[in-house]
């Protein structure tokens, strides 16, 4: 069993500390989180916790770390742990800046630990179902299109962090892009950004985006993101082939309820984690890609809207 401890107690916590309960290969051994509270449930089954994660990565005695922080201090997290001699998995996005993230993969080779990135869409069922389907058919992909609609405030809980771009990174960019651009790298990698029209509100938050993208091979593809959506939550993938064919899929199909979909996901993330651990693979590249794809999105804007009304209609190709 691998020793694991988990670094943060907020919304998504509760997804881990499921999956770690049942899996076969990891078990949690220490928590931190600067708000006790937040910790209680874990001390009541017996796991040691702590104010302070330095702390921990001191005195826990753990193999692994889970760094389920804000996103402004991944980077300090994952550096500490690493350099501490654990193995790192880290919530999306691995850092807000690009350097900071190369820099983790740095020394993760060095001391020959995993960095894994927890991009939990990637073990969604219907989005796994499509990939086999995709990959059964014989003519090439022209267009992707990944949309990632919801409401934020249903999402945050009691991490008000989402909402201060200084914390996030930005806004629905920051959050959702991660999931997005890798759910399409699973289908087709090495895309590029070239285009972004994002709409910004009064305090310069991005609360919707389309974001284009191309690979050197021409297939195209589109990011669709709103963090204002009222009709509750499209989260979906839409494959156009050269031959007219569309294929696509629905990643909160058989999930009715709010968030179910995230337990069997994080099952996959813990999952794949454990074969990176015990392979000693994983030094954080599609972290590090998605982080890449974030940057350029922010780079890349062809409008910045203010206004809602304005943001462009060119979402469904």
């Amino acid at each position: 069993m691998v020793r694991v401890a988990m670094v943060g107690a907020g919304t998504i916590s509760r997804y881990y500390g499921a999956s770690l309960r049942k899996s076969p290969n990891l078990t949690l051994a220490a928590v931190a989180d600067l708000n006790l509270e937040r910790t209680k449930s874990y001390a009541n089954e017996g796991i040691t916790v702590y104010r302070d994660y330095r702390t921990l990565l001191e005195k826990a005695g753990v193999d692994a770390v889970i760094i389920n922080l804000p996103n402004d201090i991944h980077f300090e997290a994952c550096f500490a742990a690493l350099n501490a001699g654990k193995h790192v998995c880290c919530e999306k996005p691995l850092t807000i800046h690009l350097d900071q993230a190369l820099a983790l993969a740095e020394t993760a080779s060095k001391a020959n630990l995993t960095l894994f990135t927890a991009f939990h869409r990637r073990y969604n069922r219907p989005v796994l179902e499509l990939q086999r389907a995709v990959q059964a058919r014989r003519h090439p992909i022209r267009h992707i299109q990944i949309s990632y609609r919801e409401n934020i405030r249903d999402h945050v809980g009691g991490d008000g962090w989402y909402l201060d771009p200084v914390r996030c990174g930005g806004g629905c960019i920051a959050d959702n892009g991660p999931n997005a651009f890798d759910t399409l790298a699973m289908f087709v990698p090495n895309y590029s950004v070239t285009q972004a029209d994002i709409v910004f509100n009064a305090d310069d938050i991005d609360r919707r985006a389309t974001i284009w993208l191309e690979n050197p091979d021409g297939v195209t593809a589109s990011v669709v993101l709103d963090w204002d959506y009222r009709n509750g939550e499209d989260k979906a993938v839409k494959i156009s082939f050269d031959d007219g064919t569309v294929l696509a899929a629905d990643m909160l199909a058989g999930f009715p309820a709010f968030k179910s979909s995230l337990f069997h996901e994080y099952d996959g993330v813990l999952a794949d984690f454990s074969k990176s651990v015990r392979a000693g693979v994983g030094r954080g590249e599609q972290g590090i890609n998605c982080v890449r794809l974030v940057t350029q999105s922010y780079s890349n804007m062809g409008g910045r809207n203010r206004s809602p009304s304005t943001w462009s209609s060119k979402t469904d190709v």
